[in-house]
């Protein structure tokens, strides 16, 4: 079975519930908190004001074009983050997770990720995910580390065209290049990522998907 919007969550919407707390679909009442949260893990927060828009990025959300899990807790609700789903029409389907500020190194993040992993391998026999996370980025790292472990570790793939572009431009058009485009020439872009691959059959108990 494909995963959709349409069959990932149960009548009420909701993709699990235990009791400290409840992942969803998206609502129309997370938007503020949801696009909040994207701008504030941004690696490039001046471009992303300048660039982003935030209703074509809703929009996706809203639609299903993007799978976003919200996470919920407490009486009343509170926003605690997401967990996406990538790549649904490839091989191997990519997970990720962003959690607010507040509700970081709680074990809310443990939680998101090993009951999707459980509940993705039961519903619809899921057995290898992957994760890319910059190296930088100790938390998500350590997260994943209960769950996988590192499979490579490559340099961003626009980092690897920009420089074999650089070595067959001359000066003037490299510096047209860094006008047009100053991101791509920020140091902060050239980050290399960790690659994790997760195998779900390897997870036999609680205990290893992190509950």
């Amino acid at each position: 079975m494909d995963i959709t919007v349409e069959n990932l969550y149960d009548e009420k919407g909701i993709f699990i519930q235990n009791e400290r707390i409840v992942m969803r679909k998206c609502l129309d009442s997370d938007r503020t908190d949801y696009l909040g949260l994207c701008r504030d893990v941004t690696r490039f927060p001046e471009y992303y004001d300048k660039y982003h828009d935030d209703d074509k990025e809703w929009e996706d959300v809203i639609s299903g074009r993007s799978i976003i899990i919200s996470i919920v807790t407490g009486n009343p609700e509170r926003y605690v983050g997401y967990v996406n789903l990538f790549n649904l029409q490839q091989d191997t389907l990519e997970i990720g997770i962003n959690l607010k500020r507040e509700f970081r190194r709680q074990g809310y993040g443990t939680q998101a990720i090993g009951e999707t992993l459980k509940e993705l391998h039961k519903k619809y026999g899921i057995n290898i995910m992957k994760a890319e996370i910059y190296e930088d980025n100790t938390a998500s790292i350590k997260l994943f580390e209960k769950f996988g472990t590192v499979e490579k570790v490559d340099p961003d793939p626009v980092s690897l065209v920009l420089d074999d572009i650089k070595e067959k431009m001359g000066a003037d058009e490299i510096n047209r290049l860094k006008e047009a485009v100053p991101l791509v020439f920020d140091p902060k872009s050239r980050v290399r990522i960790v690659w994790y691959r997760i195998d779900i059959t390897e997870m036999t108990d609680s205990k290893q998907f992190g509950l």
